[in-house]
């Protein structure tokens, strides 16, 4: 069951807040909506106490997204004091292809593996005179 508390991960949904094609070194964020059995968001107003869920995050080099780029670091976070959103944080170290996976170890939050194009450092802007 895909169930602990009130969250479903297999409802659970993210979006990005920062763009999916970032530059290396820039910070790549989805937040994560807890969702229950019945899709509706875990809030304050649907639950007593909100639990945040503790979902497991990585970065893949493939679609498939089965094993962990070892070299990259993920961050969750879970915001406990209102809403139960968490939020999914990485700093890439390299430019290339790779798909951030989230979920629970068996079970993926919709829409999980998530693309993430990542492209060179910031280029230098000169002003012509």
């Amino acid at each position: 069951m895909d169930c602990i508390g009130s969250v479903s991960v297999s409802l659970t949904t993210a979006d990005w807040i920062s763009n999916n094609t970032i530059r290396v070194g820039e910070r790549a964020i989805l937040k994560v909506t807890q969702k229950d059995a019945y899709g509706n968001p875990v809030s304050s107003n649907t639950v007593l106490e909100v639990d945040c869920f503790e979902f497991s995050a990585y970065v893949a080099s493939d679609f498939r997204a089965s094993v962990a780029v070892s070299s990259e670091n993920v961050k969750y976070d879970c915001d406990r004091t209102n809403n139960g959103n968490g939020y999914v944080s990485w700093y890439p170290t390299r430019v290339g292809k790779f798909w951030l996976q989230i979920g629970n170890g068996a079970t993926n939050i919709r829409g999980s593996p998530f693309p993430v194009n990542v492209v060179s450092g910031y280029k230098q802007h000169t002003q012509a005179l």
